[in-house]
């Protein structure tokens, strides 16, 4: 149910920039009520940042795989499919 007063985009890129700025410290369960509220609203309204959000999401994830040993192969094999992970990110 939409709210009177809701915008349907973010219009401002200084608040992008803002909230971009807590993506972290979201992720991370790091913010307060109020500052977590404030990045899941811009985040509802803003296509951009949640695919900011989208992009740390995978990057954390990938550099989960990084903390086990691994032989010089298979991180290059990893390299190779973060590299395609990306461009396929960047080309949707």
């Amino acid at each position: 149910m939409k709210r009177p007063f809701q915008r349907e985009t973010s219009e401002d890129p200084r608040e992008c920039a803002q909230v971009r700025d807590l993506l972290t410290d979201y992720l991370d369960a790091d913010l307060g009520h109020r500052g977590k509220h404030r990045v899941a609203a811009h985040l509802s309204v803003c296509p951009g940042c949640r695919q900011a959000l989208a992009n740390l999401q995978f990057t954390v994830s990938v550099l989960k795989e990084l903390r086990h040993p691994r032989s010089e192969g298979e991180n290059a094999a990893l390299v190779d499919r973060v590299r395609e992970a990306w461009r396929d990110r960047a080309s949707a």
